[in-house]
């Protein structure tokens, strides 16, 4: 089972190189990759809550 989807997965790959300090340009793509998901849940949390909040 492919878990590169996984926020935890691109967690864990940025963990694994700063403690073992082999940082790689692929750490610019983790982290890319989990900013992407917390604006996307930012946007989408405010959307419903203010949703709720208006009616």
């Amino acid at each position: 089972m492919d878990r590169r989807g996984d926020p935890l997965f691109h967690g864990v790959e940025l963990t694994r190189m700063a403690m073992l300090d082999t940082w790689t340009s692929a750490a610019f793509g983790h982290v890319a990759y989990l900013l992407l998901l917390a604006g996307v849940g930012a946007v989408v949390a405010v959307r419903r809550l203010t949703r709720r909040l208006v009616r």
